[in-house]
């Protein structure tokens, strides 16, 4: 599964809107906004900060839109998956067959 960076930059902004309002945030309040900017619930949010979900790339592209990030920033490969490729294939790949003459071996 991908590896995020979602609770570290979560944290870091909650504690940039207090100090800006000079009010206390929670969490909670930090996961409401992601979630109404992104167009998902706060659980979903939840769900993919503890890597229990997974989220398109809409949503990735949108929560590096909120952080102002880019989307590395919150999203990577674990260090045993790089270079690798998808793992398990899809379902839907069918290699395609070659068509005309084959040569003689």
């Amino acid at each position: 599964m991908m590896q995020n960076n979602l609770k570290a930059l979560i944290v870091r902004h909650r504690a940039s809107i207090e100090l800006a309002t000079g009010k206390p945030c929670s969490l909670e309040q930090v996961h409401r906004e992601l979630a109404a900017y992104c167009g998902i619930s706060r659980d979903h949010v939840v769900g993919i900060k503890r890597s229990n979900t997974s989220c398109s790339i809409d949503i990735a592209l949108y929560m590096a839109d909120y952080f102002k990030v880019p989307v590395e920033e919150i999203f990577s490969l674990p260090e045993e998956m790089k270079g690798r490729g998808n793992p398990v294939p899809s379902k839907k790949y069918k290699p395609r067959k070659k068509e005309g003459k084959h040569e003689a071996t």
